[in-house]
């Protein structure tokens, strides 16, 4: 998931704003973004311990909170942010909490989409994304932090042992956002590890396998079951689920995947080709569910390659129990 943001433009000093002042349209996002990662690094060494990427995003998001007024303070941990209605510098800002959460791929596609609506000004508030904190992030209790918008949406969980538990996301990119996004950000939509893993997994099953495969069933366990899959396909399998269950920084704990590999046998995929430009599938099981689409936009010329469109869904069948 790309950003014209690049790590490096963070790196300039400053001074912090003091706590409730909002930092003005004028200031140096880069100026901002970098005080509040210095203070959580000072936060982070200040403590007795090192560090986990998860403790380090609660850090990061607490330091959020002290660039945002009274006003902005109390969305964030209500009813949501709207990411529009925020300075440059504060949008960079909040940038940079989403950077400490997810992993480099994941978080250069988020951060260059969320970059993209950003600068798309619309009055028109279903079209906005808002971010949103279950409670005061700290270290030692578990909260929530959620992501939702028309383009793109996520909720992860936050645990004192540092893990880091991805409840449910979406993306909804039609061709001109990819193709907007792409182009700023360098991303290969095109082959991305999402369609290349999915491809491998398909071109592994046998004609008797691919027989098995339905999409038109109403229901989510229709399709070739995991049982029926070898090992090594059984794997690949599992890494295409990785692509939305091990979004985080790869040294934050996560069971997810594990619970995923223990419940393979009973999971379902289904899968349905749109020609040599799309694709379309469904993963369900026990652990997991995903959806997702990748298709030429109906106006596209059939004879010449293009930019699709993606959607894709995910969810935990067992949010609660994470």
């Amino acid at each position: 998931m790309a950003t014209t943001l690049a790590a490096s433009s963070l790196g300039l000093s400053g001074c912090a704003p003091q706590q409730g002042e909002t930092p003005t349209v004028s200031e140096q996002p880069s100026k901002v973004a970098s005080v509040m990662q210095t203070a959580s690094q000072e936060a982070s060494t200040s403590t007795s311990f090192e560090a986990t990427p998860g403790q380090e995003t609660s850090l990061t998001a607490r330091g959020f909170l002290g660039y945002l007024n009274e006003e902005q303070r109390a969305a964030l941990l209500g009813s949501g942010l709207d990411i529009n209605s925020l300075s440059r510098a504060q949008q960079v800002t909040a940038l940079r909490v989403l950077e400490s959460v997810f992993n480099e791929d994941a978080y250069r596609i988020l951060a260059g989409v969320i970059d993209h609506v950003a600068q798309e000004p619309t009055e028109d508030v279903s079209q906005h994304h808002f971010l949103r904190f279950s409670q005061e992030p700290a270290t030692d209790q578990t909260w929530q932090l959620s992501l939702e918008g028309p383009v793109a949406g996520v909720e992860a969980t936050f645990f004192p042992d540092g893990q880091i538990t991805f409840q449910s996301g979406h993306i909804e990119l039609s061709a001109a956002d990819i193709a907007e996004v792409a182009a700023d950000v360098d991303v290969p939509f095109k082959n991305s590890r999402i369609h290349d893993s999915a491809l491998a997994f398909f071109n592994s099953l046998t004609e008797d396998q691919r027989a098995a495969l339905q999409t038109d069933s109403t229901s989510e366990n229709a399709g070739l079951k995991g049982s029926e899959l070898s090992t090594e396909q059984q794997q690949l399998l599992i890494s295409i689920t990785s692509n939305w269950v091990e979004l985080a920084d790869p040294k934050a704990k996560s069971q997810q995947k594990e619970e995923i590999a223990e419940t393979i046998d009973e999971t379902y995929f289904s899968w349905s080709s749109q020609g040599p430009d799309g694709m379309q599938f469904r993963i369900s099981g026990p652990e997991v569910y995903i959806q997702y689409q990748e298709s030429r936009p109906a106006e596209a010329d059939p004879a010449v390659p293009g930019t699709p469109e993606i959607h894709s869904e995910f969810r935990d069948p067992n949010p609660n129990e994470s």
